[in-house]
């Protein structure tokens, strides 16, 4: 969608504010959800392939805790690149 669009619906229409929240539930639900679901799933798939010495499975699984740590602070990095962009 074009920005024009956008800002032209908003000045028509106004900013609805059910939908705002919504939206922001659903990021909050996410990233903290499932970005918390990958870091412990990272966790315990690092931890089991430790246990049984197996060098490939420790590498995904801290793929898989990197990942996780990413789409945790994925909101923070937003908040601050738009801070720093002047949004």
């Amino acid at each position: 969608m074009h920005p024009e669009k956008v800002t032209l619906f908003i000045q028509n229409y106004g900013e609805n504010s059910l939908i705002t929240t919504f939206a922001n539930n659903i990021a909050n639900f996410v990233v903290y959800g499932l970005g918390g679901f990958l870091f412990i799933l990272g966790m315990a798939r690092a931890g089991f392939a430790m246990k049984s010495h197996d060098a490939d499975g420790i590498r995904q699984g801290v793929m898989t805790i990197a990942g996780g740590s990413l789409v945790l602070m994925s909101k923070a990095i937003w908040d601050t690149l738009t801070t720093w962009a002047g949004f």
